[in-house]
């Protein structure tokens, strides 16, 4: 793997938290640009989701412009919830009005993560995000890897899943 299992996990963890677990999935692994770098580049992955919804998520270690950044768009039948996953505002935006709310900037990104994995240890408490959760999210990136391989379309069959032989190379 490459930029997908390493930051895209993030991405498919907030979809999976917004959607709900995929049914199936379909990704392309996009054009490498740079050689020297093990592992792809980027992944562009579709999920069917429960209940019909589908899910997106392209994660690229070549952005199109130096200004591209990570956003999150979730898009409904009554309006469309912005944010960036490292910002502190989220917006809600129907056909009547937006609204905005704010957290302060300390409870959020990596230091939020930190920080709550240590006061776990320290308080002896599972964390908010558990083990078998990340495994729940590495199913659908190691699932997404096989589609990209085989340019099939694949069910996520289970949320624990096995090392496939395609990505030990």
């Amino acid at each position: 793997g490459g930029s997908f299992i390493d930051v895209g996990i993030h991405f498919v963890d907030m979809m999976v938290n917004l959607g709900g677990f995929p049914e199936r999935v379909h990704a392309i692994q996009l054009p490498k640009v740079f050689e020297g770098l093990d592992g792809e580049d980027g992944v562009l992955m579709t999920a069917r989701l429960p209940n019909g919804a589908v899910g997106e998520t392209m994660c690229t270690r070549a952005p199109p412009s130096p200004s591209a950044t990570e956003s999150v768009t979730v898009t409904g039948s009554e309006g469309r919830l912005i944010f960036t996953p490292d910002g502190s505002v989220m917006v809600f935006e129907t056909t009547k009005d937006t609204t905005q709310v704010s957290w302060p900037v300390a409870h959020r990104g990596i230091r939020a993560m930190l920080s709550e994995f240590h006061n776990a240890v320290l308080e002896d408490r599972q964390p908010l995000m558990s083990g078998l959760e990340g495994t729940r999210d590495l199913a659908v990136v190691i699932t997404a890897y096989e589609s990209a391989h085989t340019g099939e379309t694949v069910a996520v069959s289970s949320p624990y899943p096995a090392f496939p032989a395609f990505l030990a190379r």
